[in-house]
């Protein structure tokens, strides 16, 4: 991952972002069935996920396009299933397992409406 580092500070432009911190949305993108547009946009409003990234509110995201270049480098440098297989092994070590999570989040706001009086049709 330190090959990720090096190529992107060559170039200028914005810090590249630490690459266990790019794993770790990887992961959340994997085990949420996230695409990478969705995995920003939740790195974006979900807490728990910056959390888990290390990330606090006042920090930058890492876009779709970052995320979907540092997986593909992964994969051009056979990295991708040799790291999940890892994890995979290590959280099964203390009895765990990860399933496919689904699922949505929804914002249910109450707000004051005009007060009707329901009548039954005769």
């Amino acid at each position: 991952m330190d090959l990720y580092k090096r190529e992107l500070s060559n170039g200028g432009g914005q810090e590249p972002f630490d690459a266990l911190l790019m794993f770790k949305a990887i992961l959340l993108g994997q085990w949420h069935s996230l695409s990478d547009a969705a995995l920003e946009q939740a790195l974006c409003v979900r807490i728990n996920f910056l959390h888990f990234c290390g990330l606090s509110l006042s920090d930058a995201i890492p876009e779709e396009t970052t995320l979907c270049w540092f997986r593909n480098r992964l994969v051009i440098n056979d990295r991708l299933d040799g790291l999940l297989a890892s994890i995979n092994e290590q959280i099964q070590s203390h009895g765990l397992m990860v399933k496919g999570m689904t699922g949505a989040v929804i914002d249910a706001t109450l707000i004051e409406s005009a007060a009707r009086s329901f009548k039954k049709k005769i």
